[in-house]
């Protein structure tokens, strides 16, 4: 890979590393379950780590896409990972990484990247986990994460917790049933974090279940859904209020494009990126007024590709 060296910048938080430096490249490897956040404030899509291609190492690296670019950022921070669960705090142009795992041992670190450094945060929280989900209630100001796989003999997490930039407090612990491999994405315009599919802890299958959280409870909705599936992923379209799904695996990947819009789920007849697991990255550009879709995993292996949702149709950008 070609990388065109471009600026310097000091870190102050790790005294007596080696002055860092940002990076122009083609792009991040094919991967999959890497973290990956749009921060509005800076207008940057942010992507950490995953799980790279077979025989492949565990990722620890960070990549920023402005719509038009990735930029490779050497800076130093959390350990490699995939399965990690990462959110925007927008109150705190922060934004807020927990877990995840590497070599099948379950995380439970929480980070912050403020735009040039990542920071560990040093502060009691959730119990080791990879595979969460975490979204940000910006009504409530508070990130919410939910489910997950802690360590082995010990039970399926099926708690709900709350990062508010200080402290993380469990605010529930009944709920949609234990599960790992779903997805979260939280509808502003509702205020609720929408829950669907996922693979229950403890035994075989697949859920197909839709859930809200409204701060105080979860609640099971919809009466007619998705196929049962897990290694998909949402985001909030805000442009057009609904939450937009693609993909998964039910056996075979899956390549179809779901919204939902609060009352009930609609397939979108649209051709797209190919089918596809691996919980594909997904993201929505506020400034753009675009879904973007990364990356995941398919009969091949990892994939690397980015692709936009309009609300109309998919473009693929690489």
């Amino acid at each position: 890979m070609k990388i065109i060296l471009a600026i310097a910048i000091a870190l102050s938080v790790f005294p007596g590393r080696a002055e860092s430096q940002t990076s122009v490249a083609s792009g991040p490897g094919g991967r999959n379950k890497p973290g990956f956040v749009y921060d509005s404030s800076r207008k940057k899509i942010l992507l950490f780590g995953g799980f790279g291609g077979r025989g492949e190492p565990t990722r620890g690296d960070t990549w920023q896409w402005d719509g038009a670019k990735w930029t490779q950022l050497q800076t130093p921070g959390p350990s490699p990972r995939g399965a990690m669960a990462m959110a925007y705090h927008s109150k705190r142009k922060r934004v807020v990484l927990f877990g995840g795992s590497v070599a099948g041992r379950p995380l439970g670190d929480t980070w912050e990247w403020d735009g040039k450094n990542w920071r560990e945060v040093l502060t009691p929280g959730p119990a080791a986990r990879g595979g969460a989900q975490m979204v940000y209630d910006s009504r409530r100001q508070k990130v919410v994460l939910f489910g997950g796989s802690a360590q082995e003999n010990e039970p399926p997490p099926t708690d709900t917790w709350e990062w508010d930039g200080v402290k993380w407090m469990r605010v529930s612990s009944s709920g949609p049933a234990a599960r790992n491999n779903h997805s979260l994405a939280y509808d502003s315009h509702r205020g609720r974090v929408v829950l669907f599919g996922g693979n229950p802890l403890g035994v075989r299958g697949r859920l197909g279940d839709t859930w809200e959280w409204d701060g105080q409870n979860w609640t099971r909705v919809a009466d007619s859904e998705p196929l049962k599936r897990d290694h998909h992923n949402m985001t909030y379209d805000t442009a057009r209020r609904r939450v937009i799904l693609f993909g998964g695996w039910i056996g075979r990947f899956l390549a179809d494009t779901w919204a939902w819009d609060g009352k009930k789920w609609v397939e979108v007849p649209v051709a797209g990126p190919s089918a596809r697991g691996g919980i594909p990255s997904m993201a929505y550009d506020t400034h753009r007024k675009r879904v973007v879709l990364f990356g995941g995993w398919n009969e091949a292996g990892a994939i690397s590709d980015i692709w936009e949702w309009d609300g109309m149709r998919w473009t693929q950008r690489n």
